[in-house]
This record gives structure tokens, sequence and C-alpha cells, in this order.
């Protein structure tokens, strides 16, 4: 009897707590907004909301994301646009991966554009799971009715910030990595001379991996759990013993700035610093060439760069005001600088931006396609010789799959010609400059 008792004690004093939290949770949002972090998920910072207003289970917090997310906006947004563009972006972003993998066009500068690819496109699909469920399955009835299921309790945390923040973080860093490698191959010789030193794997590895290390903290720093009480379901994390003893406020505050500085600002300010050197370099060689009849065809270093800039332009062009938007979110958590009537409006602008990150990762292709007329040649010989063996395939096309082989063995004599013949075309056309890291696409 005596254990019974307790236990219900202990039911009933933590259904109040639920009760308690999700009031205290109401009330607050009506007067004050929450403070948001992470870049694709607007319920980061929940924890550190509840714990800095909550006096019951200073450990605790209730998931309550419909009072953090304006759905109205949200559900457009994330339930229907981003799931279109991310399934456009796996597309294209998979077409990239397969011309960039071509052995023709296996360098240095590729091998950071494929790996930029591959991060771009898991930046959307990692959190493509979590967005389909909750806004475009409609979930958000069935969590507003009873509760998230346990599985997706545990799950939306991972899948809506930590893994597309991972993600977003190393695609970041090999922007800039693609940026300072071009800006220095183009405007100086010490790339040029040699190619030997450090293999660009090993930077694009360490950076990966780095990516993922700024991510443990949070990831360990709490525990989500099931709490079933009165017909429904609550989702309540906890935070690691480890973090109270640092303090729950000094470390949350302290990893957002960390992440202002390393995961956003630091890196957008160097891609803003080496842009604009690269940009410069071009538009003085172009005021050279028009004033010397020998450069008056641009080189291929000079083709790249320009793609490269126009790329790295378009990055900037979505990055810039997502950086802006984190910071604002950042000192309105330290400093509560931003006015709760206009906290909405910063919560839909949030929202926006993160549909534009998204968008405008098919435009690579785009650019590729319209700019570089190596990879045009290598798209096509691949979608030609992809055609040719599928037709091997079809049963009645006698006379196409007898002469399927031939044209395979055509198009692999004409890439080993293409490229005996590029060689001494390239030694003489580009004679003033060492030929090293010249194998990137035109």
């Amino acid at each position: 009897m005596l254990l019974l008792d307790r236990s219900e004690k202990m039911r009933s004093a933590r259904l109040q707590t639920g009760r308690a939290m999700v009031q205290t949770q109401a009330r607050m949002a009506s007067h004050e907004p929450l403070c948001l972090e992470c870049h694709l998920c607007k319920a980061n910072l929940a924890v550190l909301y509840c714990l800095t207003k909550l006096n019951l289970f200073f450990s605790e917090a209730l998931v309550n994301i419909s009072m953090i997310v304006p759905l109205n906006v949200a559900l457009p947004c994330y339930g229907y646009i981003i799931p279109v563009v991310v399934l456009v972006t796996v597309v294209t972003n998979t077409l990239i991966t397969i011309v960039l993998s071509d052995k023709s066009l296996n360098t240095k500068t590729n091998q950071i554009l494929l790996s930029m690819a591959v991060t771009e496109m898991l930046t959307g699909l990692s959190s493509l799971p979590w967005f389909v469920y909750y806004y475009t399955l409609r979930g958000y009835e069935e969590d507003t009715m009873h509760g998230m299921p346990p599985i997706w309790c545990t799950l939306h945390r991972f899948l809506s910030e930590i893994l597309p923040r991972a993600f977003h973080t190393a695609a970041i860093w090999l922007t800039v990595l693609l940026s300072m490698r071009r800006y220095c191959t183009v405007s100086t010789i010490l790339l040029r001379r040699s190619g030997k030193g450090v293999p660009v794997k090993i930077p694009i590895v360490l950076i990966c991996v780095a990516a993922a290390l700024l991510e443990l903290p949070m990831v360990f720093s709490r525990h989500t759990s099931s709490v079933r009480a009165d017909n429904r379901t609550y989702c309540v994390q906890r935070l690691a013993s480890w973090v109270s003893v640092i303090g729950p406020t000094k470390f949350f505050i302290g990893s957002v700035w960390f992440n202002v500085v390393f995961v956003h600002a630091g890196p957008c300010i160097l891609l803003v610093i080496y842009t604009g050197l690269l940009i410069r370099f071009i538009l003085k060689r172009a005021k050279r060439r028009r004033f010397t009849s020998s450069l008056r065809q641009p080189t291929r270093y000079h083709s790249n760069a320009q793609m490269l800039a126009i790329i790295l332009c378009i990055f900037l062009a979505t990055e810039i005001p997502a950086v802006v938007i984190y910071i604002m979110h950042v000192l309105h958590l330290t400093f509560k600088i931003i006015p709760p009537r206009r906290y909405h409006a910063m919560n839909i602008a949030l929202i926006l931006r993160n549909v534009l990150i998204v968008a405008f990762c098919p435009l690579n292709l785009v650019v590729y396609l319209l700019m570089s007329e190596r990879f045009r040649k290598v798209s096509r010989e691949l979608l030609l010789q992809t055609f040719a063996k599928a037709l091997l395939l079809v049963p009645g096309h006698r006379g196409w799959r007898s002469s399927t082989p031939t044209y395979l063995k055509a198009c692999q004599t004409n890439q080993r010609v293409s490229k005996s013949a590029s060689a001494p075309q390239l030694a003489h056309r580009y004679s003033s400059l060492i030929i090293s890291d010249m194998e990137d696409f035109k």
C-alpha cells in the first residue's frame, strides 16, 4: 500500500508539473518570444528558455514545438516547399556528384566541389523525414491532441537540429576552403609551381570531422524521453549532470556564441574577404586583357575563377542573411534586445531564410552547365553512355544492340584521343604557366 501510494503521489506530482509547464509556456509565449538557435529547427533553445523561466524541475523541460514555430508560415514552407526543393536538390547534386567523380575531372578543386555538393544535399535530406512527418503529414495535430510519439520524441532533435547543422557547418567551411584555394591559385604561382604538398582530401576530412565533433556537446547535453500521463504523451528533455555542474545558462550561451564565431560569422567574413579578392583579381585581369592582344582569350584559370566566384556569391547571398538573423537571436538570448512584438516577424524571417538556403542549392548545377564546357562535355558523354547501355537491356532493338558496343568503344577511343591531344595543346597555349592544377574544368 505504501508503495502504491508513493507511486500514485509521484504520478500525480509529475502530471501537475507537466500541466504547470504547459501553462507557463503558454503564458510566456503570449508575452515573450522564445530564443532560437538552430539553423533549420525552431526548438533548439527551448530547454534554456524553460530552465531560466521555470522554478519546477530545473533540469527538465517540455518540448512544445507548436508554441515555438508559427504554424501558419511553417506549414506551407516546411510541409510543402522544402520537401519539393530537397528532392530537386537531391537530383541535381547527385548529377553533380556523378559528373565530378569522372576521372577526367578528378582534380583538387573538383574534389572540394564534390564534397560541397554532398554536404549541401545531406543538409536538406537529413531534415526531410521530420518535415514530412510533422508538417506534410500533419503530425502536429497528433502532437497537439495526444502528444508526440516516442520515436519522434527521440529523433526530432537529431533530424531537425543536430544533423542538418553539422552538414551545413561542413558545407560552410568547405566553401571557405574553396575560396581560399582558388584565390591563391589564380593570384600567385605558389600553388601553380608544384602539385605536391598537402592533399586536398586531408582538409576535407578534417573539416567534416570537426563539424561532427562540434555537435557532440549538444548531443550529450540533453536526454529526451517520453512520459505518459492523463492519456497524453509528454516529450521531456533532461539536462545531463555535467551541464548542471557547469551551469545551464553558461553552457548554452557559451555554445551559441561559439557557433556565432566559428560556424556562422567567422566563415562568412572569410568568404566575403576571399570572394572580394577573387572578384577584384578577375576584374583586374579582364582590364589587362583589353589592352593586351596576347591575353584577349581568358585562360582556364580565369574561366574557372569566374564560375567559382558566381558560386561563392550565390552562397553568400543566402548565408549573410542567415548570419544576421542568427546573431540577432543570440543577442536577444544574451541581452534581450528585441521587443516581443517584433520577434514574431523574426521567426517568420528565419523560416523564409531556411527555405532560401535550401532553394539555392540546385542553382549550382545551372552554373556548371552554363559556364563549364568540360562539365557539359562530360555530362553529355555520361548521358549518352548510360542511354546506350540501357538500350542493351531493351528487347526487340537488335539493330541498336548490335551497334551499341561499337558506339561505346568509339566513345572511349574519343576520350583517349582528346586526352592525348589536349596535353601539347595546353602546353603550347599556357606555356607561361606551370600546369599542375590545370585539370579544372574549363
